[in-house]
C-alpha cells in the first residue's frame, strides 16, 4: 500500500513541475496609422488572459 501510496505523489509533484503560466493576447499588434500630432496623445491597451495552470507574473517591463 506504501508503494502505491508514494507513486501516486510522486506521479501529481512531477505533474506540478510541468505547471507554467500562459499568456494569451487578444491582438498581436496596433497599428498607429493616420494619426495627427495635434490630435495630442494616443494610447492602446493590449488585453491578455493567462490561460496556464500557474500565476502570471509580470516584471521588468520596459517601453518599446
Amino acid at each position: 500500500m506504501k508503494k502505491y501510496l508514494s507513486l501516486i505523489i510522486l506521479v501529481l509533484f512531477s505533474l506540478s513541475l510541468f505547471a507554467e503560466p500562459i499568456i494569451q493576447f487578444e491582438e498581436l499588434s496596433y497599428k498607429f496609422e493616420d494619426l495627427k500630432e495635434e490630435e495630442g496623445p494616443h494610447e492602446h491597451n493590449f488585453k491578455f488572459t493567462n490561460i496556464g495552470d500557474v500565476p502570471l507574473i509580470i516584471s521588468k517591463v520596459k517601453a518599446g
